[in-house]
């Protein structure tokens, strides 16, 4: 008799260690899972960063400083320039850029659109997962712009605070939330404030 109690108490240790094997698995597969997607979000996010500096970078190109923003509120920018995006090149007409979330959401979240002339840039269609995009504006000596949509031709650098949002790898997950914040100059619109003749007027 007491060996058949043995083999039951052994049975259910057995089950017992089996199972928290298998609890243990399941968390270092979830963990495994959360790191690749985290570090996938964090390349993302450089990119998202590396894109839009670039793009702001080249604001006001061949154009008067004081007119190279059209447009200028927390949540959209839209600027002149002679670079066209289409071609990695200057153009021979003087093209409008436009930043702003997407109106509805995309399959992979909320983007960031990115478009010349009113036409969406595929090359730049790709920052995805932004639950959030807010800008502020810096004139020339690094001061706060109040008002920007009223004082356009004082802005020469804008600050992007970006929120990314993405959902668990798997069900019942963490959601992963990440915030970006950096700080985009017009580096065209910086050269030329010194030398007008950079730009046709």
């Amino acid at each position: 008799m007491n060996i058949i109690f043995d083999l039951i108490g052994a049975a259910i240790i057995g089950s017992m260690l089996v199972l928290m094997m298998i609890t243990f698995q399941f968390s270092l597969y979830d963990t495994s899972d959360r790191m690749l997607y985290t570090m996938s979000m964090t390349e993302h996010m450089e990119m998202a960063a590396t894109f839009l500096n670039n793009t702001i970078a080249l604001a006001g190109m061949g154009v008067d400083p004081d007119v190279a923003v059209l447009y200028a509120s927390e949540d959209s920018l839209v600027f002149k320039t002679y670079w066209d995006f289409t071609t990695e090149q200057p153009d021979e007409s003087v093209n409008t850029i436009s930043l702003k979330l997407a109106a509805a959401p995309s399959p992979y979240g909320t983007q960031i659109l990115v478009a010349q002339n009113n036409v969406a840039l595929d090359a730049m269609g790709h920052i995805f997962w932004v639950d959030n995009l807010i800008f502020r504006y810096y004139d020339i000596d690094d001061n706060l712009v109040y008002n920007p949509q009223d004082n356009t031709e004082d802005i020469r650098s804008t600050e992007l605070r970006m929120s990314f949002f993405r959902d668990p790898p798997r069900v019942g997950g963490t959601n992963l939330e990440t915030k970006l914040q950096f700080k985009c100059y017009f580096m065209n619109a910086y050269m030329q404030e010194g030398n007008p003749s950079l730009y046709e007027g």
